[in-house]
């Protein structure tokens, strides 16, 4: 009887243990989850304020109204698609005028796909002169559509003033305050050799709202792969980034620190350049260097013919392993180029 009395005592108190830690695992996991909830509320909430300090950093670089709606994406070339795509949705464009040197690939290409797409325009390609864009190419009437580049390799940069308002200006490469205020749209690239330095990522300003919610996985996949698998960049149809608080700290840090970088930029260009002078003085090659307006490329202009151009470009290269060096990047400027801003890290 004893013994039947301790077994139930010991029953009842087994089944009150597995009770109360019921109770303290149900307790630990619901704190658990509203610790996870706040702790995630916290960090978008600090993803939200990074974001939105960087973005009005760039609103007052860039002396941007609220008239603009802006985004961050994952590169450079989606910010492209979407304003080109954005644009010829809202109003009928008859033609498209891309530069014809010194640009970025993706756009003509997209040019072409949103044209075979649902639209029905001419793309055309301007001209420069003295190292500048021929500015009467560009069309101001508001069926036209001009992309500009604000500071493009090997030529001077752009005079705002003179660059009609119905126009995509990718700012990618720019290096002091400039006012783009009433342009159609303003494009970046957050690539590892832009002065903003996060390694992708690029962000777009634009009067008309977008539906971004589509995102990238979808929207972009559906429509670039495998028409542009050329692009260097197509990796932007196949990869969503998360955008976590790691990359906003990462953007509102460069953002903060971009005078300085740009500076760093600017007396590393400045050395090698130097370097590069007094290495073909004792080559005994004849030559100039062309300066670009605002800009950290140059032409070495010599008469030698392609071959022993070819045969120097080796050397400099041996010499130079942080410098790119290309032969006659363009015939109109017939030169070797001097590349750096890929090498800055």
């Amino acid at each position: 009887m004893v013994l039947e009395m301790g077994k139930e005592i010991i029953k009842n108190k087994t089944n009150d243990t597995i009770k109360l830690t019921n109770i303290i695992q149900k307790f630990i996991e619901k704190k658990n989850k509203r610790n996870n909830e706040r702790n995630n509320q916290k960090k978008n909430q600090k993803i939200e304020l990074y974001k939105d300090k960087s973005i009005d950093f760039l609103k007052n670089y860039f002396n941007l109204n609220s008239q603009y709606h802006f985004y961050i994406l994952n590169s450079c070339d989606a910010s492209i698609f979407y304003a080109l795509n954005a644009i010829l949705s809202n109003k009928e464009i008859k033609n498209i005028n891309i530069p014809s040197t010194a640009s970025w690939l993706s756009y003509e290409p997209f040019c072409e796909l949103l044209n075979k797409i649902n639209n029905n325009y001419k793309i055309n390609k301007y001209d420069f002169k003295n190292y500048e864009p021929n500015y009467e190419e560009l069309k101001q009437e508001n069926d036209n559509l001009n992309i500009i580049q604000l500071n493009p390799g090997y030529l001077n940069y752009v005079e705002i003033e003179k660059i009609p308002k119905n126009s995509i200006i990718d700012a990618s490469g720019f290096k002091n305050k400039v006012n783009l205020n009433d342009f159609d749209c303003i494009v970046l690239s957050f690539q590892h050799w832009k002065p903003i330095n996060i390694g992708f990522g690029g962000f777009i300003a634009i009067k008309k709202e977008l539906d971004i919610k589509k995102k990238e996985k979808t929207y972009l996949k559906k429509i670039l792969d495998p028409q542009i698998k050329s692009l260097e960049n197509s990796k932007i149809s196949k990869k969503i980034i998360n955008f976590n608080i790691y990359f906003y700290k990462k953007l509102y840090y460069n953002l903060n620190n971009l005078d300085e970088r740009i500076n760093k930029f600017q007396t590393f260009f400045d050395n090698k350049i130097i370097s590069i002078m007094n290495f073909l003085k004792k080559e005994n090659i004849n030559f100039e260097i062309k300066f670009f307006e605002n800009s950290l490329n140059a032409l070495i202009i010599t008469n030698l013919e392609k071959n022993q151009k070819d045969e120097l470009i080796i050397k400099l290269k041996q010499k130079f392993k942080e410098i790119d060096f290309k032969n006659d990047l363009d015939i109109r400027f017939k030169g070797i180029s001097v590349e750096i801003k890929r090498f800055f890290k």
